[in-house]
């Protein structure tokens, strides 16, 4: 087999090159001819075979050096392979292009060992300064494939026929443009100093697909969600203004904020890479790892931390989703173009340094920023470079696109427009600061912060500034943008000065309104009906009114660390994921009248089934009180009770309450929670508050009512509530008994632990086969209510409640 896998390689390179290559042809394809790492044992598999074809660079130049780790005759054994690899790397740092250096041992696996101990002995190591420059072997020696792809009348037998050193400077489009012999051209470095061309011109050619991001009303596929930065989502039919928890899940820490589309949540983690989450439910998905960049080029014998400019794998970028394919880009550069079946990889393209910029995809092309200060066009289809622009300093703005313009920020200190097409520059707007904030596109207008402390509108044709608002501070955030208003916060730096969030009029820069947050504004606010949302390092997401006529919040939630991605809107659900490595869904209450079987309960109808439970069980001891001797009294079935609560809903008390400060006196639960806090039925959380529109657990559901149920069963509550309707001057003997349901079963729930805080209460319903446990005798705690729930527990209850007139 082995023989037959080099005679196949032999055949590929001998049909592609019958005679050597010289400067001015082009590589051919080298896809079948494999090329492996110093530290990686070579193990043929047809259908992936590391080659050369992944470090080609389509935007650069790609340097090939064949050597031997073996020195020429009076070298110094230990220092010759070293003093090459600083060479190349040394060399690769003049070009003011993209440059890599690939060095190449083409004597199979002996040659691999040789150079791995050369390294391991060399005394200086500069390699480990040089990250520009790759090593590998060749293992199909004594027919090293890539080498006879330059020299394919090279001769086949261990004694004779590589010539080496050989050097080859290839340029875009795999052109060859210089080469240089054993003994030619003098010291290498001096070489390839006048061999590097002094400027590379790359022709952009357009994209070969149509790939754009998805527009519908449930979609969030990108960052800020459209090619414009229109971060809105709209109002949703029978909802309320209130939002509870609907779930939580352990997604990873990042910056970044999640894509959502077709009812799935992307989100892209520092350790974790890739996962997806159904929005409904926050069910985990498919998984995608991400690769350690700066570990898989090391020689065996060094750390990572080892090399110079090692790029962890923090993650900046927001994932985009466009058609059936994801596309993410790592800090280390990477863009990789997954299948969103299956996160299969597709496609892989380093950008060869750190990115913080979040990709766009539109007609066919994902445009990016990258750290190293150039703008990016590849095709969607393929990762193949489209063009390339370079700034004049780190692009961690985001590209947005509008009518053919791509708009993005620089450290320069511009705001840049250019052609989409063909990365030609149409205008520059100059700021005095650096520009991270990502542009907006307001109409005929783009709006944009800047390190200076101002936000910036400049009119999209021309760059022609419209107006310059200073806030102060750093304006790291990026715009929201609504009919007439800009909104957007500041990072406090120098930390002497106080973070804002503003309100700006858009036609003017005027304030119109502001608040001082307490601390930096890093995340971009989000629009959302009546509401603008915007994340703080202090943990908490921010919830202002839209019209800015009330600065202050109108609520806020509390996350586990920074919140510095932002929030992402999906319909009723907002995602936020903090760096606490907690991905938080939260979601609109809906109206009673519009709740359906399967819908979870907010934890105000808990307190209206404790509060008909309580005031039920006393009307019910007073007509037992007027009855006839022995006859029972039982509690209205559910439907009954429910249509009373959703008539008190429908026509509230209007007066003044005493309630904790999550719940304002017009909340449909209100009264509720007023009554089961004043009767001690039920108690609020340490922090003053009730979380009123977060759903129960069946835990939490059963041990409220249960402790009802304790208290309503004592003799001295029936003489109580006797006394106080003026009943109980009679002769009459009313208990309220409670009984096990006939014909069902009395078992403890299996799923139950011990020391658990409701287990006495929990117990209690079981003994009266009042708990509702699955075929394996579970009870689901910690689930939540759902209205089907919630029926079938009162339904329980009731059958196992009896008043009764004894006397």
């Amino acid at each position: 087999m082995r023989r037959f896998a080099l005679l196949l390689v032999v055949a590929c390179v001998m049909a592609a090159a019958a005679e050597d290559l010289k400067p001015g042809d082009r590589l051919p394809d080298c896809h079948k001819v494999p090329l492996l790492t110093l530290g990686a044992e070579y193990r043929p598999h047809y259908d992936q075979v590391p080659s050369l074809e992944s470090l080609l660079l389509s935007d650069g130049v790609l340097v090939v050096h064949f050597t031997s780790p073996r020195p020429p005759r009076n070298a110094p054994f230990r220092t010759w392979l070293g003093e090459e690899v600083a060479a190349l790397g040394k060399a690769c740092l003049t070009a003011p292009y993209r440059t890599r250096a690939v060095v190449v041992v083409p004597l199979g696996d002996k040659g691999r060992r040789d150079a791995l101990t050369v390294l391991a002995n060399s005394p200086d190591k500069p390699w480990q300064g040089q990250d520009r420059v790759d090593l590998f072997y060749e293992p199909t020696w004594p027919r090293p494939g890539l080498y006879r792809t330059f020299r394919p009348g090279a001769a086949e037998d261990e004694a004779h026929g590589l010539t080496l050193p050989l050097t080859v400077v290839l340029g875009p489009h795999r052109e060859i443009i210089a080469l240089r012999g054993s003994g030619e051209g003098g010291e290498l470095y001096d070489w390839l100093v006048r061999s590097l061309p002094a400027q590379l011109i790359t022709a952009p050619r357009p994209p070969s697909g149509t790939a754009s991001l998805p527009a519908g009303p449930a979609d969030w596929p990108a960052f800020r969600r459209n090619a414009g930065h229109q971060a809105e989502s709209p109002a949703v039919p029978n909802t309320l203004p209130y939002l509870y928890r609907a779930w939580q899940a352990e997604a990873g820490q990042t910056f970044a904020s999640p894509a959502v589309a077709d009812g799935t949540v992307y989100a892209l983690t520092d350790e974790d890479g890739l996962r997806s989450y159904a929005l409904a439910d926050g069910q985990a998905g498919e998984t995608f790892e991400l690769d350690s960049a700066a570990s898989a080029k090391l020689p065996p014998d060094m750390k990572p931390g080892e090399q110079a400019g090692a790029i962890g794998p923090h993650v900046w970028s927001s994932p985009v989703v466009a058609g059936d394919r994801l596309y993410l880009a790592t800090g280390a550069g990477e863009v990789i173009c997954l299948s969103r079946a299956d996160f299969a990889p597709l496609w892989r393209r380093s950008l060869g340094g750190l990115v913080t910029s979040s990709p766009l995809v539109a007609e066919g092309a994902l445009y990016l920023g990258s750290r190293g200060g150039a703008v990016y066009a590849l095709d969607a289809a393929d990762g193949a470079l489209l063009w390339r622009f370079q700034t004049g300093g780190e692009v961690s703005s985001s590209p947005a696109l509008s009518a053919g313009t791509l708009l993005v920020g620089s450290g320069d200190r511009r705001l840049y427009a250019l052609d989409a097409r063909s990365g030609e520059e149409r205008w520059s707007l100059e700021t005095s600061g650096a520009v991270d904030s990502s542009p907006t596109v307001a109409g005929d207008a783009v709006v944009v912060g800047s390190f200076d402390g101002c936000v910036y509108s400049a009119r999209l044709a021309d760059g022609k500034l419209n107006w310059r608002c200073p806030l102060g501070g750093w304006v790291h955030s990026s715009a929201a943008v609504s009919d007439d208003t800009v909104y957007i916060g500041t990072v406090n730096y120098p930390r002497t000065l106080t973070p804002r969030f503003a309100w700006l009029d858009l036609r003017s820069g005027a304030v119109k309104a502001s608040f001082d947050m307490p601390d930096a504004v890093y995340s971009s606010p989000t629009l959302w009906d009546a509401l603008v949302l915007v994340g703080c390092r202090d943990g908490k997401l921010y919830a202002f009114d839209r019209t800015g006529r009330q600065s202050q919040p109108l609520w806020t939630f509390a996350t586990g660390d920074h919140l510095h991605a932002s929030p992402v809107v999906v319909g009723s659900t907002v995602l936020l994921h903090s760096t606490d490595g907690q991905l938080y869904a939260l979601r609109s209450a809906r109206p009673i009248e519009a709740w359906t079987a399967e819908e979870v309960t907010p934890r105000w109808f808990m307190a209206a089934l404790a509060k008909q439970l309580h005031q039920g069980s006393a009307e019910l001891i007073a007509r037992a009180s007027a009855g006839a001797v022995g006859e029972s009294y039982r509690l209205p079935d559910f439907d009954t009770l429910y249509s009373a609560v959703k008539a008190q809903v429908a026509n509230p008390e209007r007066r003044t309450r005493v309630l904790p400060r999550d719940v304002p006196s017009d909340h449909p639960g209100a009264p509720y929670i007023e009554y089961v806090l004043t009767a001690g039925l039920l108690s609020g959380y340490p922090d003053a508050t009730f979380r009123p529109t977060e759903p129960p657990t069946h835990s939490e559901l059963a041990g409220a009512l249960a402790g009802v149920l304790d208290w309503i069963s004592r003799p001295d509550y029936v003489w109580r509530v006797l006394k106080d309707r003026d009943l109980a001057t009679g002769n009459a003997n009313v208990e309220v008994k409670l009984e096990p349901i006939a014909g069902r079963g009395r078992r403890k729930p299996s799923d139950l632990p011990d020391g658990h805080w409701a287990a006495g209460r929990i117990a209690r319903l079981a003994e009266l086969g009042a708990l509702q446990l699955d075929e394996n005798n579970a009870f689901g705690g910690e689930v939540q209510v759902t209205l089907s729930h919630a029926r079938t527990q009162w339904t329980l209850i009731s059958q196992a409640l009896r008043v009764t007139r004894t006397k």
